[in-house]
């Protein structure tokens, strides 16, 4: 079963640059992929891996060491936008996940459009 989330980061001015992800977007699997792959390759290669996922039709699953997007396993690729998410009032999935790009930290969490403390994100794990 899937569960949709989407998964990005938040620039310098604020703005916000995401993907839909189709598998394992619940809390327990996400956070510790997201900061693992941050741990192995750095926030330059996450957010590196979140613009290669909007080109190529979105984010089929992510673990800490791969973004798999359906570009890898069927070479799909995206005509416009419809895979980016760049306005927090359009994270509306189950689940989204924003890292700062300076840091490397998660630092906004929502559950169904709503925005939740990274307390009540990690208290569910």
């Amino acid at each position: 079963m899937a569960t949709r989330s989407n998964v990005g980061y938040v620039k310098a001015n604020g703005s916000i640059s995401a993907v839909y992800c189709h598998w394992d977007g619940y809390p327990e699997h996400m956070v510790s992929a997201i900061e693992g792959f941050i741990s192995n390759f750095g926030v330059k290669k996450f957010m590196s891996e979140v613009r290669r996922a909007q080109r190529q039709a979105g984010l089929r699953s992510l673990d800490s060491n791969e973004f798999e997007t359906y570009g890898d396993m069927r070479d799909e690729r995206s005509e416009g936008d419809e895979y980016k998410e760049t306005e927090r009032d359009r994270l509306n999935n189950c689940y989204a996940y924003l890292v700062d790009s300076r840091t490397g930290k998660i630092t906004e969490f929502y559950e169904h459009g709503q925005r939740l403390s990274l307390d009540t994100m990690r208290d569910r794990m």
